[in-house]
């Protein structure tokens, strides 16, 4: 830090950047441990599999909101001359403020969306969309999101991951068995080894 900021030594703002790049030497640290390790394998493995399932996800929101657009845009606003934006009055989505949680565009779509799929007060989003619409169909929207976004797509990430995680914990035993194997058997070799010397020894001086 001196050699860039030779002029900067008693910057107290470079002091707290120097002491806060010592934490990272923990990360020497961790690396020694066997189970961080493993996690570190474990997404190194699973981050270059994930774009397939990323894009899946991102077509998944796209169509939804592209849907949400054409059935509910325009009908969730803040503008006091919209008689509809009435009909939320008493709900809990005007009590959690939820008015950009609406599809009134692509991306205030996907940020519904999203809140969807992190199952972030999904039923809040729904009841106030139930109450703008005034039909309980619109609930369907919300059941097949979830349906295809959380319990089939997320669950598939869930589950990749969790199965590359116990094949690196399995492999890591695996290979530490294999050390421990072989290092029992290479002992009883030297001792198999010594002792034929020893018997050697004994036959050679007998004779003689």
């Amino acid at each position: 830090a001196y050699v860039y900021y030779p002029n900067d030594y008693n910057n107290a703002n470079l002091v707290r950047l120097v002491i806060m790049a010592r934490v990272l030497r923990l990360i020497r640290l961790l690396n020694s441990m066997k189970k961080f390790q493993i996690i570190i394998n474990t997404l190194d493995k699973v981050l270059p599999e994930a774009k397939r399932i990323l894009t899946m996800i991102f077509f998944l929101m796209y169509m939804f909101s592209i849907i949400g657009m054409k059935a509910f845009g325009g009908l969730i606003t803040r503008d006091p001359d919209n008689p509809i934006s009435s009909r939320l009055d008493g709900t809990d989505f005007q009590a959690n403020a939820y008015w950009a949680n609406n599809f009134n565009d692509m991306m205030s779509g996907i940020n519904v969306l999203f809140n969807l799929l992190v199952v972030n007060n999904w039923p809040e989003q729904a009841d106030g969309i139930l109450a703008v619409t005034g039909s309980k169909y619109s609930r369907f929207f919300f059941l097949g999101f979830h349906i295809f976004g959380v319990v089939i797509i997320m669950n598939i990430v869930v589950a990749s991951i969790i199965d590359t995680f116990v094949n690196e914990w399995q492999e890591s035993d695996g290979g530490a068995s294999r050390k421990e194997g072989d290092s029992e058997s290479s002992s009883r070799t030297k001792m198999l080894t010594f002792k034929n010397r020893e018997y050697f020894v004994k036959g050679t001086s007998a004779r003689y």
